[in-house]
């Protein structure tokens, strides 16, 4: 094998994988608490301490596109009790943005993101300002986290928010056999570089 091949290959496994979760695939819907997205090989798992994750077209912010995700305890969207949405990753991601807003004007005081490890520990809290507005805001992450929690500060509406990931950039999950591959590469140059000095 090929210094160069190799060196390739290396390089192959250390890239990330991109995926996006803006729900505009998704049909309109409630779905029990813990219900899994998929995009690009990630998997995403909504969950709702009130029982229900909905995909919905309704009071979304003005820059979320046609849909987005809410969580409440009710099968359907139509109002309270809403509830933070729980957001978990299959994987660890390095870099994402969250688009979080609320179109019903409810007078929204804070958007916050709390994010997590892979064992659970809180690594960060982010903590915008908000108000009564139906514009959406954004959220640029550029740690490495594996859970986030979404929720607003609102006395009207408490955790009234709608959110969605724009973009997302997940460690990368190499299969078996490139790990094989990886692994026999040094062994086979060693052994070509033996070669040639035998033969020279």
């Amino acid at each position: 094998m090929k210094p160069i091949f190799a060196f390739a290959l290396l390089c192959f496994a250390a890239l990330g994988t991109c995926a996006t979760f803006d729900f505009e695939n998704e049909p309109v819907a409630g779905h029990a608490s813990g219900v899994v997205f998929s995009d690009s090989g990630v998997n995403l798992t909504v969950r709702s301490a009130g029982g229900w994750v909905h995909v919905s077209s309704l009071a979304i912010a003005d820059n979320q596109g046609t849909k987005s995700c809410f969580a409440n305890a009710r099968p359907d969207i139509a109002g309270n009790p809403f509830s933070p949405i729980d957001f978990t990753f299959d994987r660890d991601i390095t870099n994402a943005t969250l688009l979080a807003g609320d179109g019903g004007n409810d007078d929204d005081i804070t958007i916050s993101v709390t994010l997590f490890d892979a064992n659970g520990v809180q690594v960060g809290n982010l903590v915008q300002p908000y108000g009564n507005t139906s514009h959406g805001i954004s959220f640029q992450i550029n740690q490495t986290f594996r859970r986030a929690v979404v929720d607003s500060d609102t006395p009207t509406n408490p955790h009234s928010i709608a959110a969605e990931w724009s973009s997302v950039t997940a460690s990368p999950v190499p299969e078996p056999s490139l790990f094989g591959t990886l692994g026999i590469a040094p062994l086979l140059m060693n052994r070509a570089k033996r070669r040639k000095r035998l033969t020279t």
